[in-house]
């Protein structure tokens, strides 16, 4: 790739521990790029460095940026994709999901974005469309101008109109985004909050230019989500009512089998459970519901017995059904198997005509409503944004029923954005789960 390359200089943008391999061109859409080797981190393909003028640059990838999918490329390494890109012609669009880095982080979710292939721009006016001394936030949004104008016509240069739309939008965007972050901070933990979120970020708008919003106005409801879940735990600190922090486990309960799980059910602090803890209380929770009859409230056990029933599908197939390595697998379904028989074991020495049983059954209930957005837990962030997306389409009941049956396989799934991709993961994780979203939740074409 040409000396044009930018970025190559700026390698102090990737994350923290970013561990990259080799370097490949990827010349046809003007990207430089090594696979991602971070220890426990997403893997993909991050970008090292950006050619000006060309596709990517003009829709705002910059060092940093991580590749997650790429359309028709059979498998995601650089020498794969390297080659794969020669089958393509000038002008072939080719989707591109990636996520980008902001503040030193990779944006929470990613967006997919089409890159025509083999095309480059040159000359002067491409000056004016890279203001300067802006934050990453507001050069991502007036990518979206940029790349609109190049897209619809990439075999002229820009219209006279482009820079000056650009430059207005370095100098407003961020005042946009500055009051709708005010605005949600003082929302807290009001009821539609989700939903007001969800209508600012829409709002938000990098220029009126040819009738074009910000390419990338979804990433900014993370921002706005942020501040507003801050504001909403301080003015739930401030009441009193806020949810505490799970403190080390006690001495007492580390000396009992699974002393880390109870001592969550029982103190009431918060801590999402990992997949093999809940299926230990759902093994606890099977006998509590079926043999002693606990809860005894009619809410309480609908709510448990959706959890259990949706858990033992859990503990009998795992979390990994698709998972094309047979051996992971197995080994997933073996260790859910026998979480899952602890908790059931757990269970044999608690007498049903206790006091300990009856509280422990009303624990977990607990426990659910404080990870699940239950009554005074300020609502489940999935639930929200599941309501908004099928607007009309699907109730809010449907919805709760969705990430109920979910987090069987992603405990902290109510703590998440939306996105009708975590269902079909759910169906692929565990298909008995599947047909209880069909069943129970009367979820289909999603």
């Amino acid at each position: 790739m040409s000396p044009a390359l930018l970025g190559l200089s700026l390698l102090a943008l990737l994350p923290p521990g970013a561990a990259l391999a080799a370097t490949e061109d990827l010349a046809p859409i003007g990207l430089r790029v090594a696979d991602s080797e971070d220890a426990g981190g997403p893997k993909g393909l991050r970008i090292v460095a950006v050619q000006k003028g060309s596709t990517a640059f003009l829709a705002g990838f910059q060092p940093g940026d991580l590749i997650t999918a790429m359309d028709q490329v059979p498998r995601l390494n650089a020498k794969t994709v390297s080659s794969w890109l020669q089958r393509f012609d000038s002008g072939d669009t080719l989707g591109i999901t990636w996520r980008f880095v902001v503040d030193g982080e990779l944006s929470a979710k990613p967006i997919t974005t089409g890159l025509m292939v083999g095309l480059l721009q040159d000359g002067p006016w491409l000056e004016q469309m890279e203001p300067a001394d802006v934050d990453p936030r507001t050069k991502r949004a007036i990518g979206g101008i940029r790349y609109f104008e190049w897209f619809a016509w990439p075999d002229r240069p820009p219209a006279a109109g482009v820079a000056e739309a650009i430059r207005e939008a370095a100098a407003q965007f961020p005042v946009q985004l500055e009051q709708a972050t005010k605005k949600v901070a003082g929302l807290a933990c009001a009821a539609e909050r989700y939903r007001v979120i969800d209508e600012l970020a829409k709002s938000l708008r990098v220029s009126h230019y040819c009738g074009i919003g910000s390419t990338f106005a979804t990433y900014y409801k993370d921002d706005l989500l942020k501040a507003n879940n801050q504001a909403c735990a301080a003015q739930s600190a401030a009441s009193g009512t806020g949810q505490k922090p799970c403190d080390p486990t006690p001495a007492a309960y580390q000396k009992k089998n699974n002393g880390d799980v109870l001592y969550v059910l029982e103190s009431g602090c918060t801590r999402t459970l990992s997949p093999k803890e809940q299926l230990v209380v759902a093994g606890l929770g099977q006998k509590l519901f079926k043999e002693c009859h606990l809860p005894k409230a009619p809410r309480s056990r609908e709510k448990l017995e959706l959890f259990l029933s949706s858990s033992a599908f859990a503990g009998i197939v795992g979390r990994e059904y698709s998972n094309p390595d047979l051996g992971k697998g197995l080994q997933d379904q073996g260790k859910s198997a026998a979480s899952y028989i602890a908790g059931l074991a757990m269970a044999k020495g608690i007498p049903c005509e206790g006091s300990l049983a009856a509280k422990l059954a009303d624990d977990i209930v607990r426990y659910l409503d404080r990870t699940g957005g239950g009554p005074g837990e300020g609502g489940s962030q999935f639930v929200e944004e599941c309501v908004i997306y099928y607007k009309g389409r699907y109730t809010r009941e449907q919805c709760q029923c969705v990430a109920d049956v979910g987090r069987a396989v992603i405990p902290d799934i109510h703590n998440g954005g939306f996105s009708p991709v975590i269902i079909k993961s759910i169906t692929q994780r565990n298909p008995f789960l599947g047909m209880k979203l069909t069943s129970r939740c009367r979820i289909g074409n999603y």
